[in-house]
């Protein structure tokens, strides 16, 4: 298990880790605490877009910057002597009317774009296969991948009302939607709870996620009890779970408002035939931020997941993020709390 304590504040601790139950490989990484680079400020000189009433641009290395006209302002961290940049015109609603891609950019005071040819949004089907009959909503989320690494901002989502057989879904950044992208679903059945299919990958003028290949149960009933601090579950339907994770939140004894709020993060293995969680307790210099039968506890969320993504399961998925830009999918489901 992978516990993470956050206080805001309670009295000697602001947060907590704990791992328990690992298994020989596992390898634990530690943030260690360092100075935050100095900033550069970059003017980037974008391609005037007719109708455009908004720019955005974006750096892979770490920055960014909004305007109202093509000439934009970029504050960047950290970054070598090149950069992809990344650029998207809206209108004034938001909505984006063209995008420009371009890579390893050399990085200077003055960054001039503006004879490129930025590029129109596409279209791409998602058909949705494998859904039981009794649906209420379903939405998709397509994601372009600028790198193994890190996400491009201001994708789409395309939201329809059930019965769903196949949506349409606009790509923005319609040069980098092939090959990699991240594609996602989201399908809910009202009191029973919400199940998520992600796959990476290629993305295609047509694709499929087809919820029956990968399959976990549909999560409900999740509740908590503090006396054994023992959390239970009900799942329904076939397949089973790689990890369960979730989070709850109470306040230290004698706080008020936001001080002294508590939440628990957690991650942990789990199996077919899993369907309960003991939570640990914490140190007794630390009981200020343990968990209580505080009228104001409540279980915020409690999810479970599994994938066919390559490696350990716990690892991809108790958030570690996909740096090998390993292509996969992830199955999940939500309880209704």
């Amino acid at each position: 298990m992978l516990l993470n304590v956050a206080a805001d504040p309670a009295p000697g601790l602001l947060t907590a880790l704990a791992y328990l139950g690992l298994a020989p490989g596992d390898v634990i990484e530690l943030p260690v605490a360092t100075p935050p680079p100095t900033p550069v400020v970059s003017t980037v000189i974008a391609p005037t877009v007719p109708g455009a009433e908004g720019y955005q641009v974006t750096l892979s290395c770490g920055g960014a910057g909004d305007g109202g006209t093509a000439t934009v302002e970029v504050t960047r961290y950290g970054c070598g002597a090149a950069s992809d940049i990344f650029i998207r015109a809206a209108d004034a609603e938001g909505i984006t009317l063209a995008t420009l891609v371009r890579r390893s950019v050399p990085l200077t005071a003055v960054i001039d774009l503006s004879a490129e040819t930025p590029t129109a949004p596409a279209t791409t089907q998602v058909a949705l296969t494998g859904l039981p009959t009794d649906l209420t909503y379903a939405d998709v989320f397509l994601e372009p991948l600028g790198g193994a690494e890190w996400r491009l901002p201001g994708a789409i989502f395309n939201t329809t009302v059930v019965p769903v057989a196949s949506l349409e879904v606009t790509r923005e950044y319609a040069q980098l939607d092939l090959p990699r992208g991240r594609l996602a679903a989201t399908v809910v059945r009202d009191g029973v709870g919400t199940r998520v299919l992600e796959r990476r990958g290629t993305i295609g003028a047509t694709n499929t996620l087809a919820f029956d290949q990968l399959e976990v149960p549909w999560l409900s009933d999740a509740s908590i009890d503090l006396t054994t601090r023992t959390m239970t579950w009900v799942g329904e339907g076939p397949g089973a779970f790689d990890v369960v994770s979730g989070q709850l939140q109470n306040f230290a004894p004698g706080s008020s408002g936001s001080e002294g709020r508590v939440r628990w993060n957690f991650a942990a293995r789990t199996g077919a035939g899993v369907d309960e969680l003991v939570l640990p307790r914490l140190p007794a210099a630390y009981a200020a931020a343990d968990l209580t039968e505080d009228p104001s506890f409540i279980l915020r969320r409690l999810g479970g997941a599994r994938t066919d993504l390559p490696g350990d399961a716990f690892t991809r998925l108790s958030g570690v993020p996909w740096l090998d830009g390993a292509a996969g999918s992830v199955a999940s489901s939500v309880a209704p709390i």
